[in-house]
């Protein structure tokens, strides 16, 4: 209830509940159960007023146009308060034991802000979003539940920058473009609490439910992580413990007999709160959009924070993951679905292997510790260190026909018997150094981190004979080779040393890096007893500046290196250098204080050299005279529109070609040639609405992803461009919360590019997934 009388003074004053009762315990340790969704500030906070029986003053400027999170389960007053106003720059400027007034927090050039979400942490600092002197995508969880995510291409479908090869029932392999380039062949671009994911393909499976977001940077990463793709990587925050509890179950059920539950619980340990706890969970159940593909999972992430003092934490963070999926390739021939066949059109619900063979088993267990200590009032110790080991069965069937079918329907297949383990112990150790040198502020930070990596494979290839693609007789034998095929153990020391400064006078923030990395590989064939060994060393480096306008406007500039290992060698048997990369962007972005707004607009150029080509001058060698050039255009907002509107907004161009390549022995040149599966022209909008009146608690949303033409790798085959529907709705009553989620509404058929030069992928059919929550 609004009641302006009860503030001297002008009538812009707004009284938000003036409901006083008796309290047998003092206000502020009195624990409520709260249900107030995020919506406009203006209801919010009356919402909440009116549920812990409180009375709270606001001026209409300092609460109008903005919005408050949402606060479900029990909290104290002062702690629910504080989770309704996070990420905002309303603060509580007096209390009593019965009344609160809200004030704006005074921002100032030097001010810390204070929204949370566009905090960047991959940086290896805690770095406002806005000062980064490039292109950096958040998504957070509560994003990722609103549109019902359920992998990490559900997750980023809604930025630049970055575009997945959709492959329903894929290999364990997140396989996706960063500015054009194919990016995590070996798990080279996803990061985990800031130390690489993994080093092999197939254990490259994400839960998101795990998450507590996502960060996408965009453009060469080599001075803070060592060896990279030129493109950027992806680094997942997985959930900590916090001091506020969390008591959360989760069910789900939808299309293709998808069951799934989730849990999540944390709070303090301790009556002194110097002991918090974190256990995330979940399991799943499901089939696929194919027929016998398998879809299952098992997850759990237990979390245990020591306070040791108010200087001082360690947390320890635990991790074990098990997945079954499909072992097709499930690499369709592009004549009988993107191109007629005289048979006719080949059924997304075909399954090309063997159902009593194929399957992926993969099992990941790791544990670890972020130990962070303040030394003194300007230096701080930071410490991530992670053990994991993993393994995996895979009994594959693959494609010997690249895509070209005998009779426009058998298709000749191989199979394969597979196992692979990894051991991996990283370590990143930083110290962070806060000084004034005049009137030009420093955060220096210099550290040393380490990958230590072992890993193993066995592989027995066979022949799993013809499949007729339109009437398939799946109970043929696999006629095994009398031999393996492969059989590796191979192992990875990287060393890196690192240096950044940044520098804050008046409005401007300069980042400078510079980085060492010594890389040593090392590879025996088991088979023939044959070990070979790499070393390479190489220094990047990284220089940018962003200019801070007070209307929250900050234009910036980089330049900035990366560096690639290869293990090819020359026609003399010389090592290949690692590739290069070189990337000089520039754009403009806009975050005004106190709001959720974030808009950043990108322009680059990005172009990698010492690239594999043909060499002329030896017959049936390579040499590195090749070169691969992006360049972009991108756009990206997340913002909230109004009191109840919330908005996603992504578009990229991205020109990204083979701009040097030698002929090969046909005289054929790739130079000119599009990058596989990457389109010129992308784009997406969500769209929700929070209802704060007539419904309160709904909000109804959807969204819209257009993806350009794109072509496979000798350009021969052209994928149509598409446009894919999504829509949601969620209602909160109580501590439950209901939802719907629909993916690809209008059930479009399309294609992305498959394994082989003549054969595709079938898109993602729709997905209709409902969710029921409770929150405590």
């Amino acid at each position: 209830m609004f009641d302006r009388s009860m503030i001297p003074g002008p009538a812009s004053w707004l009284a938000a509940s003036v409901c006083t009762v008796t309290l047998s315990a003092p206000l502020h340790a009195q624990v409520v159960s709260f249900d107030v969704p995020e919506q406009d500030a203006v209801t919010g906070i009356s919402e909440f007023a009116r549920q812990a029986d409180v009375q709270i003053l606001a001026a209409n400027e300092v609460i109008a146009g903005k919005r408050t999170a949402a606060v479900h389960g029990s909290y104290s007053v002062d702690a629910g308060l504080g989770l309704l106003l996070k990420g905002t720059d309303i603060v509580v400027g007096t209390s009593d034991s019965r009344t609160y007034t809200l004030k704006q927090q005074v921002a100032s050039a030097d001010a810390p802000r204070t929204l949370d979400e566009v905090v960047v942490t991959a940086t290896k600092t805690d770095t406002p979003l806005i000062e980064a002197p490039q292109s950096i995508s958040v998504v957070s969880s509560d994003e990722m539940a609103l549109r019902g995510v359920q992998d990490l291409n559900q997750a980023l479908s809604y930025t630049t920058g970055i575009k997945f090869r959709d492959y329903p029932g894929g290999q364990g392999i997140q396989d996706f473009y960063l500015r054009g380039f194919r990016a995590n062949t070996n798990g080279e671009s996803v990061y985990r609490d800031g130390l690489r994911q993994q080093y092999t393909s197939l254990t490259g499976n994400v839960e998101p439910y795990a998450l507590e977001r996502i960060e996408l940077l965009k453009g060469p990463a080599s001075v803070l992580y060592g060896q990279g793709n030129p493109g950027g990587l992806v680094n997942l925050t997985t959930k900590r413990p916090t001091d506020e509890p969390v008591r959360e179950v989760q069910l789900k059920a939808g299309s293709y007999d998808h069951y799934q539950i989730g849990a999540d619980f944390g709070d303090a340990l301790s009556s002194d709160g110097k002991l918090l706890y974190r256990l995330t969970g979940m399991y799943r159940d499901s089939e696929l959009q194919y027929d016998y593909g398998r879809d299952d999972r098992f997850y759990v992430a237990p979390a245990l924070t020591w306070r040791i003092s108010d200087a001082t934490s360690v947390t320890l963070l635990g991790q074990y993951f098990e997945t079954t999926t499909s072992g097709s390739e499930q690499s369709y021939p592009a004549i009988g679905t993107l191109f007629a066949n005289p048979n006719g059109q080949i059924s997304h619900e075909r399954f090309l292997g063997n159902p009593d063979w194929n399957r992926i088993n993969m099992e990941y267990a790791s544990l670890g510790y972020l130990f962070n200590t303040r030394l003194t009032d300007s230096l701080r110790l930071n410490q991530v260190v992670r053990y994991s080991d993993s393994q995996s069965e895979f009994h594959n069937t693959s494609d010997r026909s690249l895509g070209l079918l005998v009779n426009n329907r058998l298709e000749n297949r191989g199979a394969n018997d597979r196992d692979d383990t990894e051991k991996q112990l990283s370590a990143d150790t930083n110290l962070e150094y806060d000084l004034e040198t005049g009137s030009v502020q420093h955060r220096i930070l210099g550290g040393f981190d380490y990958a230590r990596v072992r890993t193993t494979l066995r592989q027995l290839n066979g022949s799993a004979g013809f499949l007729d693609l339109y009437a398939p007789v799946y109970d043929i034998p696999i006629v095994w080779n009398a031999t393996l095929s492969r059989h590796f153990a191979d192992g990875l020391n990287q060393y890196g040393v690192y240096l950044q400064d940044q520098l804050k006078w008046n409005r401007f923030v300069v980042t400078l890096n510079a980085r060492h990395d010594t890389l040593k590989t090392f590879s025996r064939n088991r088979l023939t007893g044959v070990r070979t060994e790499l070393e390479d060393k190489k220094l990047t480096g990284r220089a940018g500046a962003v200019y801070e306008f007070d209307s929250g406007f900050a234009p910036y500039v980089s330049y900035s290196t990366s560096f690639q290992p290869s293990a090819a060698v020359t026609w003399d048997g010389k090592l290949f250098e690692p590739t290069e990369g070189k990337q000089v962007e520039g754009g403009l972005k806009y975050q005004p204080r106190g709001t959720r707004s974030s808009v950043t607009a990108t322009v680059y150029q990005l172009t990698q050299i010492n690239v594999s080509t043909p060499d002329v001058e030896h017959a049936g060698f390579n040499t590195q005279q090749g070169e691969v050039r992006s360049r972009g255009f991108e756009l990206e907002a997340r913002t909230p529109v109004g009191e109840s509107f919330n908005l996603i907004f992504a578009y990229a161009y991205t020109d990204a070609k083979v701009t040097k390549a030698n002929p090969n022995s046909a005289g054929v040149t790739s130079q000119g040639l599009r990058q596989l599966g990457v389109p010129r022209h992308s784009a997406s909008g969500w769209l929700d609405y929070t209802f704060s009146s007539g419904v309160p608690g709904l909000n109804l949303g959807g969204g819209v992803r257009y993806v350009g033409e794109a072509f496979n790798t000798p350009n021969t085959i052209e994928f149509p461009s598409y446009v894919l529907v999504d829509v949601g709705a969620h209602y909160s009553f109580g501590s439950y919360k209901l939802g719907l989620n629909v993916t690809n509404l209008t059930n479009k058929d399309y294609f992305n590019p498959g394994f082989y030069p003549n054969s595709v992928y079938y898109g993602y059919k729709r997905m209709v997934l409902g969710t029921l929550t409770r929150n405590w």
